[in-house]
């Protein structure tokens, strides 16, 4: 699949796993560190997502309409959320 047709399917996805909290989204393509393509995706949301079982949902459900259009590659997905950098970074400091 192209660039634009994945961004797609990433945003069709989340707007409707994360409703009113998705904001908007950041999907790369790189190499793994096997040198395997995959899709990195930065979900940008209003608040975080605590729920663990909603992200693998999420990036279930992306893989499956990726995986019917004939892209096999695993997807790799992040959240960025107000206050998101400074937890980060306290976490890096302990």
């Amino acid at each position: 699949m192209t660039l634009p047709e994945v961004e797609k399917v990433v945003t069709q996805v989340l707007r409707e796993q994360f409703r009113d909290e998705f904001l908007s989204s950041d999907v790369t393509p790189e190499d793994d560190f096997d040198g395997e393509p995959v899709i990195r995706v930065l979900a940008h949301l209003k608040k975080r997502v605590d729920n663990v079982d909603e992200l693998y949902q999420s990036v279930s459900a992306i893989r499956d309409v990726l995986i019917t259009a004939g892209d096999s590659r695993f997807v790799f997905l992040d959240q960025d959320y107000p206050g998101s950098d400074e937890e980060y970074e306290e976490e890096e400091i302990d």
